[in-house]
């Protein structure tokens, strides 16, 4: 029930990230009113900056969220993952000019930090619901069959 329950989960939890990036590094003549973020800009920084935040994810996941029970953390993971994709909603609304917030100081709040983080947070849980299922002597067999539905649910929800 839970590989089924963590299907829906992942299935549900859509991710826009390559429609995105051609939002963000369109040019001028294509959009407009965009953020037009250089290549380098849109790969090197964020990957540097969302490097550094799953580190910190994890550190902050053992610290905070290793102790308490699965139900409690999962729920709490998968509520901050459905707010994730809001902070791409303000970027492309363009209510970050409203705040007073760069589009590249957005992103990076955003995208880099905050759905980088969200994703470990949400991901952890359930790689430790998959250990502890896997039955004595059976661990890397049941790890795998549950990561790879993990993982095929993930890349399906990246073609909605």
């Amino acid at each position: 029930r839970i590989i089924v329950a963590i299907m829906l989960i992942k299935i549900s939890h859509i991710k826009l990230g390559g429609v995105l990036g051609y939002y963000y590094t369109a040019d001028a003549q294509c959009l407009p009113d965009g953020p037009h973020f250089s290549y380098t800009y849109y790969i090197t920084v964020a990957g540097i900056v969302g490097s550094i935040v799953n580190l910190i994810a994890v550190m902050l996941y053992q610290t905070y969220l290793s102790s308490c029970r699965f139900r409690p953390a999962l729920m709490c993971t998968i509520l901050a993952g459905a707010i994730a994709p809001i902070m791409d909603i303000i970027l492309i609304k363009r209510w970050n000019h409203v705040l007073g917030i760069s589009d590249k100081a957005f992103f990076i709040l955003g995208s880099a930090i905050f759905e980088h983080f969200v994703n470990i947070v949400v991901a952890l849980p359930m790689m430790v619901i998959f250990g502890k299922l896997a039955p004595p002597n059976m661990e890397s067999a049941v790890f795998s069959y549950a990561v790879g539905i993990a993982t095929f649910c993930f890349m399906m929800s990246q073609l909605w």
